[in-house]
């Protein structure tokens, strides 16, 4: 890593890998593009509150609720823990794949410092 981000190997360092500037952000060229992103962003969390709100108040999420409290109890009744962990999980990935997408074109650019 040390060699990559001093720039041992030719590739340019961690700020010419996609020919962005460190003070210039995608969204910096246009006021519109920032305006978009901000929308953009908003309902993207809206949507994403709105997902965990029904998955937490329904049938789903008394089944994830009971696998909190007590799994073994739940894995008795009959019930596969490990899929609707897997669900969950997934979930919350997606999420996170989608905030970082966003998070990429208004801050220029991502390195392991950030």
């Amino acid at each position: 890593m040390l060699a990559f981000f001093r720039n041992d190997m030719g590739f340019g360092g961690n700020q010419r890998l996609h020919r962005l500037q460190a003070h210039r952000r995608p969204a910096d060229h246009l006021p519109q593009m920032r305006t978009a992103l901000y929308v953009l962003s908003g309902l993207t969390l809206l949507g994403a509150l709105v997902l965990a709100r029904w998955i937490v108040t329904s049938k789903l999420g008394r089944v994830l609720t009971a696998i909190r409290d007590q799994e073994s109890r739940l894995m008795f009744l009959g019930y596969r823990t490990l899929y609707f962990k897997l669900f969950v999980w997934t979930v919350a990935a997606v999420m996170s794949g989608i905030a970082g997408a966003l998070y990429v074109p208004q801050v220029g650019i991502i390195n392991p410092g950030r």
